[in-house]
């Protein structure tokens, strides 16, 4: 078993006896979680990309996250 640091300045180490990097992505760090079953490693940066890992950090997705109608500025009142 090893334990993942990720800054959130994008970067990501792993630590399993000693600290290695496991990458660097191109945006600022908002969220990190392992699945339940951890299996997959998700990490939402403020670039607007969502990236799925293994625990190996091989990427498997790097997807645009599209939050839809659910923004709203200063002007909108939401009923």
């Amino acid at each position: 078993m090893s334990v993942v640091l990720a800054l959130s300045d994008g970067e990501i180490y792993l630590y399993d006896k000693e600290f290695k990097e496991a990458g660097v992505l191109n945006g600022n760090i908002l969220a990190a979680k392992w699945s339940p079953n951890e299996e997959y490693y998700a990490v939402a940066c403020d670039n607007g990309m969502l990236y799925l890992f293994t625990p190996q950090f091989d990427e498997l997705y790097e997807v645009p996250i599209d939050d839809g109608d659910m923004t709203a500025d200063g002007d909108t009142t939401i009923d």
